[in-house]
Protein backbone atom coordinates (compact mmCIF):
# COMPACT_ATOMS: atom_id res chain seq x y z
CA UNK A 1 0.00 0.00 0.00
CA UNK A 2 2.88 2.37 0.75
CA UNK A 3 5.02 1.34 -2.20
CA UNK A 4 5.20 3.42 -5.35
CA UNK A 5 3.10 1.46 -7.92
CA UNK A 6 5.12 2.91 -10.81
CA UNK A 7 8.45 1.67 -9.45
CA UNK A 8 9.46 -1.63 -11.03
CA UNK A 9 11.69 -4.07 -9.16
CA UNK A 10 15.24 -4.37 -10.45
CA UNK A 11 16.24 -7.69 -11.99
CA UNK A 12 18.96 -9.88 -10.46
CA UNK A 13 20.84 -9.71 -13.79
CA UNK A 14 23.42 -6.93 -13.38
CA UNK A 15 23.63 -6.29 -17.14
CA UNK A 16 19.83 -6.34 -17.57
CA UNK A 17 18.17 -4.50 -14.67
CA UNK A 18 14.97 -4.30 -16.72
CA UNK A 19 14.70 -8.10 -17.23
CA UNK A 20 11.35 -9.56 -16.20
CA UNK A 21 9.84 -13.01 -16.12
CA UNK A 22 11.50 -16.28 -15.25
CA UNK A 23 15.26 -15.93 -14.82
CA UNK A 24 17.48 -19.03 -14.57
CA UNK A 25 20.79 -18.60 -12.79
CA UNK A 26 23.74 -20.73 -11.72
CA UNK A 27 27.32 -20.38 -10.60
CA UNK A 28 30.20 -21.62 -12.74
CA UNK A 29 33.89 -20.99 -12.02
CA UNK A 30 32.91 -18.71 -9.10
CA UNK A 31 30.90 -16.42 -11.40
CA UNK A 32 27.11 -16.10 -11.64
CA UNK A 33 25.51 -16.73 -15.03
CA UNK A 34 21.97 -15.64 -15.87
CA UNK A 35 19.48 -16.60 -18.58
CA UNK A 36 16.57 -14.19 -18.97
CA UNK A 37 13.16 -15.42 -20.07
CA UNK A 38 13.59 -14.03 -23.58
CA UNK A 39 16.90 -15.94 -23.95
CA UNK A 40 15.69 -19.27 -22.53
CA UNK A 41 14.75 -21.06 -25.76
CA UNK A 42 18.10 -20.23 -27.37
CA UNK A 43 20.18 -21.12 -24.29
CA UNK A 44 18.24 -23.90 -22.54
CA UNK A 45 20.52 -26.65 -23.86
CA UNK A 46 23.55 -24.91 -22.34
CA UNK A 47 22.06 -24.73 -18.83
CA UNK A 48 23.53 -27.10 -16.23
CA UNK A 49 21.48 -30.10 -15.11
CA UNK A 50 20.43 -28.19 -11.98
CA UNK A 51 20.09 -24.41 -11.70
CA UNK A 52 18.08 -21.83 -9.81
CA UNK A 53 15.09 -19.98 -11.27
CA UNK A 54 13.07 -17.04 -10.00
CA UNK A 55 10.43 -14.60 -11.14
CA UNK A 56 11.03 -12.28 -8.19
CA UNK A 57 13.83 -9.86 -7.42
CA UNK A 58 16.18 -11.05 -4.68
CA UNK A 59 17.37 -8.41 -2.23
CA UNK A 60 21.13 -8.46 -1.60
CA UNK A 61 21.58 -11.22 -4.20
CA UNK A 62 25.39 -11.21 -4.10
CA UNK A 63 25.43 -11.23 -0.29
CA UNK A 64 23.35 -14.40 0.04
CA UNK A 65 24.76 -17.87 0.47
CA UNK A 66 23.36 -20.44 -1.96
CA UNK A 67 23.22 -24.25 -1.90
CA UNK A 68 25.97 -26.02 -3.84
CA UNK A 69 24.36 -27.11 -7.12
CA UNK A 70 27.15 -29.59 -7.91
CA UNK A 71 26.39 -31.43 -4.67
CA UNK A 72 22.68 -31.45 -5.49
CA UNK A 73 23.40 -32.94 -8.94
CA UNK A 74 25.25 -35.86 -7.32
CA UNK A 75 22.10 -36.63 -5.30
CA UNK A 76 19.77 -36.79 -8.33
CA UNK A 77 18.29 -40.05 -9.46
CA UNK A 78 19.12 -41.31 -12.98
CA UNK A 79 15.49 -40.69 -14.02
CA UNK A 80 16.07 -36.93 -13.68
CA UNK A 81 17.49 -36.60 -17.22
CA UNK A 82 15.58 -34.94 -20.05
CA UNK A 83 13.04 -32.18 -19.52
CA UNK A 84 13.59 -29.89 -16.54
CA UNK A 85 12.19 -30.88 -13.19
CA UNK A 86 11.38 -27.99 -10.89
CA UNK A 87 11.46 -27.90 -7.12
CA UNK A 88 9.85 -24.83 -5.60
CA UNK A 89 10.27 -23.26 -2.21
CA UNK A 90 8.73 -19.96 -1.34
CA UNK A 91 10.07 -18.06 1.63
CA UNK A 92 8.75 -14.82 2.95
CA UNK A 93 10.88 -12.57 5.09
CA UNK A 94 14.59 -12.57 5.74
CA UNK A 95 15.46 -16.26 5.50
CA UNK A 96 18.76 -17.08 3.85
CA UNK A 97 18.79 -18.94 0.52
CA UNK A 98 20.94 -21.64 2.14
CA UNK A 99 17.81 -22.65 4.07
CA UNK A 100 16.46 -24.08 0.79
CA UNK A 101 18.58 -27.24 0.95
Amino acid sequence: MLKDPTKKPVSIIPEKPEAQGLIHFYKKDDAWHFVAEDEYEAKKDSLPQVCFATRSPIDNFSGKSWPDLNRLVRNLSPEAEGEPTYYAKYTFGTQNASDCE
